[in-house]
């Protein structure tokens, strides 16, 4: 306290002064004070007043966010002062930083100390946590049988936050899967904080029946060929149920024709299995494989088979992918069958293989720092699957598997195998003591849809620059698409750290068959979908199962702008069953998960006596029914008549009410309730109505009363040059007696063609006039159908 002025001082309240009669005594209060002083000398005493306040202690407490995923840098920290003097003045440990709020922060522990106007000072501490590391198992369980689709999948997060969501590849969003076929299956795990990590997880396949088939061939014009299927080793559990495609149900058959003839066999288990057999005539044509160039790279379809023929030519080709050549090219991984026929109406057949290589292309690339400054860091690259040996090149220039000496940065790498295939991939080198960055999680882009590359530095008031791939130099990248982008960050002391972030395309989802079954009027496989609502969705990839059990080849693709659905002019019902996947492909290229399969139902009619019919199938793969719907009808009556019904468990009937002389016609029919949505399917023209039910094919049997087959396989009839222009020669030499017409149909079921009465063993006909395409030519006579297929070229 100061006072001015001649007299004697007295300065009150005494309590808190050092001294109340000096001039300046020091006041040592511990609350507001007001001190007065009075000084009095012979003029008399005057009086003042002064207020000396007391602010409050300065303090601070230091507050936090936590960071929300583990490893990411989005936590913050803030200072809270209280009392002393503003304004205020803060300093951040670690970081220097001077502000009162810190963000962008990894977790730690973050210390500030705070100083007021009167110089007073104090620090608080605030710790930044994250959550447990956020990481997933997915465990599964095996189908019961290989070809099943009864596998499940459990994805157990820990770590995170909960509660979790859950997003598989194949569509489903729980934490357990289940109907699952053998395959890999990939979950995608959100926690509560938007916090992701995923895992993969494979499904495995029980050993399938093996099945070894042995044959003996026949002789060109007769039937004394045999087929039989062995059992042994596997997974297989007796009793084994046994079902050819000619409705014998006994290990062997016998008294049969050349061609390709399916085994069906199911164990005690109820899993199911099959194989092809393949009898030739002994004094037949003989093919031999000359070359098979096997597929280059892995999903490719660029293989070849080329084949000899020797015999008696001219010769004519079926190829079980519906080629009509000697030679065929453009094919995919598995095996195809070819039924050669030569002047003489003499079959040989032949399976042949082609292989791919094991595994796709891939490659894992890994990096060493370098220092700041300095370039003595690395990229390393290792590779799998493809073809061996490998050739690399990197972006620094250098043609190994490893490059060194390499300042911080990005670098692409790209692998090419022996086969020519090729992939590419990035790598990034950091400084040692570069910044530290963080990226946000990013999720999969939809395809017509764009994604945001957010950075997260641990300091961001030291970032000097950021540099991507793409050439922008903003912190964040927006409107990225998938592929692997790269970036530079530099810091004020010009060390760098580099990261790639890879952006991964979102695969369409799964897209379930409607319904599959044998086209009445075509008599071909026809199958249906519902189309989803959507602007991005290019088209469907139809895929049949090949003689290799399990293994699916393309055999068609629909545009989106079509109808949703496909005939099979390949398939041939009345020889044997066949098994359909489909999957969806997008606008951007990617395709989609294929969908549970479907399979037909191929009937055979056996006659044991003149009385009886056994109608035997094999069963339907697709959807839940509870019944077979028997279906008859004889040559002189137009419509079909249910002759009976058997529940789902039972697959054969044995008919005795027909009117014997007849020529019957048997099919067999399972319904489901609900049926496709005809608003989908009908666009962009109109379905059959008829979507709510699956037929077999239809099985005649004849007045003798011996069962036929109508298969391209019966080659009692010769009909060449097959393609032609559209003049065909049908040679009947040695068919059997009683010709009666020859009926032309194409592939829309609709007759172009008809000759009601054949004479002779030679005929000639004139489709020259009909479109380019594939036809079939049906051959009706009092006791069988046969039926061709032929192309118009």
């Amino acid at each position: 306290l100061n006072g001015s002025g001649t007299g004697t001082y007295n300065w009150s309240p005494s309590a808190t002064l050092s001294c109340i009669t000096c001039v300046s005594p020091v006041a040592n209060p511990t609350v507001t004070t007001t001190y007065t002083l009075d000084v009095t000398n012979s003029c008399g005493t005057a009086s003042d007043s002064i207020l000396v306040t007391i602010n409050a202690l300065l303090s601070v407490s230091a507050s936090s966010t936590n960071v929300s995923c583990f490893g990411m840098c989005d936590g913050s920290v803030t200072a809270n002062p209280t009392g002393g003097l503003s304004p205020y003045s803060y300093l951040w440990n670690p970081g220097g930083i001077t502000s009162q709020s810190i963000l962008n922060l990894c977790s730690g522990t973050y210390t500030v100390t705070i100083t007021d106007a009167s110089g007073c000072n104090t620090n608080s501490t605030a710790i930044v946590t994250q959550p447990a590391m956020f990481s997933a198992t997915a465990t599964s369980s095996a189908v019961s049988c290989n070809a099943f689709c009864n596998g499940t999948a459990t994805a157990t997060p820990s770590g995170g936050t909960s509660p979790y969501t859950y997003s598989w590849n194949n569509g489903q969003i729980s934490q357990t899967v289940a109907a699952l076929c053998p395959d890999s299956y990939t979950v995608a795990i959100t926690d509560n904080n938007g916090c992701n990590t995923s895992n993969t997880v494979s499904v495995s396949a029980t050993l399938p029946i093996p099945i070894t088939v042995t044959t003996t061939p026949t002789t060109c014009g007769s039937l004394n060929g045999t087929a039989t299927a062995n059992i042994s080793g596997g997974g297989a559990v007796p009793p084994f149920n046994v079902l050819w495609n000619t409705g014998d149900t006994s290990m062997s058959i016998s008294g049969r024709a050349a061609g390709i003839y399916r085994v069906n066999v199911k164990d005690g288990n109820g899993c199911f299995s099959f194989a092809d057999a393949l009898i030739t005539n002994s004094n037949g044509p003989v093919v031999a494989t000359n070359l098979v160039t096997d597929v280059s790279c892995f999903g490719l379809s660029n293989g070849a088979i080329d084949i000899n023929i020797t015999g008696s030519s001219p010769f004519t080709f079926s190829w079980s992918n519906g080629s009509t050549t000697e030679d065929i090219s453009g094919l995919a991984y598995g095996p195809y069958e070819v039924v050669v026929s030569d002047a003489s109406a003499c079959s040989a057949t032949k399976s042949v293989f082609v292989n791919q290589p094991f595994a796709p292309l891939s490659a894992t690339t890994s990096a060493v720092n370098s220092s700041c400054p300095g370039a003595n860091g690395s990229t390393s690259v290792s590779v799998s699957g493809g073809t061996a040996p490998y050739t690399y090149y990197w972006s620094s220039g250098v043609s190994a598997a490893t490059a060194s000496g390499l300042a911080s940065g990005t670098y692409s790498i790209t692998v090419t195998d022996s086969s020519g295939c090729s992939l590419s991939d990035m790598a990034a080198v950091s400084d040692s003591a570069g910044p530290v960055v963080i990226t946000d999680t990013i999720s999969a882009v939809d395809c017509g849809s764009t994604g945001l590359l957010v950075l997260n530095p641990q300091n961001a008031s030291s970032i000097q620059s950021y540099q991507w791939n793409t050439g922008s130099t903003a912190q964040n990248l927006s409107g990225v698409t998938p592929g692997n982008y790269g970036v530079v960050i530099t810091d004020t002391n010009g060390c760098k750290s580099a990261l790639v972030v890879p952006v991964k395309p979102a695969l369409p989802p799964l897209k379930p068959i409607c319904l599959l079954t044998v086209d009445s009027l075509t008599q071909q496989n026809f199958m249906a979908w519902e189309k989803p609502l959507s602007s991005f969705i290019s088209g469907f990839n139809i895929y049949r199962e090949s003689s290799q059990n399990g293994l699916f080849q393309h055999v068609g693709f629909v545009p989106f702008s079509s109808p949703s659905s496909f005939y099979d002019s390949v398939s041939n019902p009345n020889d044997r069953w066949a098994k359909y996947r489909i999957s969806m492909t997008d606008v951007c290229g990617m395709e989609g998960p294929l969908s549970l399969e479907h399979k037909t139902i191929h009937l055979a009619v056996l006659s044991p006596n003149l009385t009886t019919k056994t109608l035997v199938w094999d069963e339907y793969v697709g959807y839940t029914f509870t019944n077979y719907h028997i279906f008859r009808k004889n040559s002189s009556a137009a419509a079909w008549m249910l002759i009976d019904s058997v529940p789902a468990a039972v697959t054969s009937y044995s008919d005795t009410t027909f009117t014997f002389g007849d020529t019957l016609y048997y099919n067999v029919e399972v319904s489901f309730s609900g049926g496709c949505s005809n608003l989908s399917l009908k666009t962009p023209q109109p379905m059959k109505s008829n979507l709510n039910s699956s037929r077999s094919n239809i099985y005649r049997v004849g007045q003798d009363p011996t069962p036929v087959i109508n298969t391209d396989v019966d080659k009692v009839t010769l009909v060449y040059p097959n393609p032609s222009n559209g003049l065909f020669t049908i040679d009947m030499t040695n068919n059997v007696s009683g010709y009666a017409s020859l009926k032309v149909f194409n592939m829309l079921g609709e007759e172009v063609y008809e000759a009601p009465s054949l004479k002779g063993d030679r005929q000639t006909i004139n489709l020259s006039k009909q479109p380019q395409g594939v036809y079939y030519l049906q051959i009706s006579t009092s006791e069988k159908i046969i039926t061709k297929k032929i192309v118009v070229e």
